[in-house]
């Protein structure tokens, strides 16, 4: 919560700890000791972030129209007949995917 409350839009988190006085060791002492008296509203921010939480995924998965767009051409039904899926830890991916590698 403190990254995102202080660091530039788009920089890059290793960046923002580097420009810190102390770096990942003052990192430690605002989060864990809570040097800066901040461990009560990052708490609070975070508690509001789960309570607001949505899956875009699951939301997706659960509406019809916003399925449709997930569809192999858009000028037919018919699935694309060159992807090949095969089932991995229960869910489906193209087959020649390794495990554990995202595709």
């Amino acid at each position: 919560m403190w990254y995102i409350r202080t660091a530039e839009r788009l920089e890059r988190t290793a960046t923002w700890q580097r420009k810190l006085p102390g770096g990942i060791e003052f990192v430690r002492r605002v989060v864990i000791d809570d040097e800066l008296g901040l461990g009560a509203s990052f708490e609070a921010d975070m508690e509001r972030h789960v309570a607001g939480y949505r899956c875009e995924w699951t939301e997706t998965l659960e509406d019809p129209q916003r399925l449709e767009r997930f569809t192999s051409f858009v000028n037919t039904d018919e699935p694309d007949p060159t992807v090949v899926g095969v089932t991995i830890r229960g869910q489906r991916v193209p087959a020649g995917v390794p495990a554990g590698v995202p595709s």
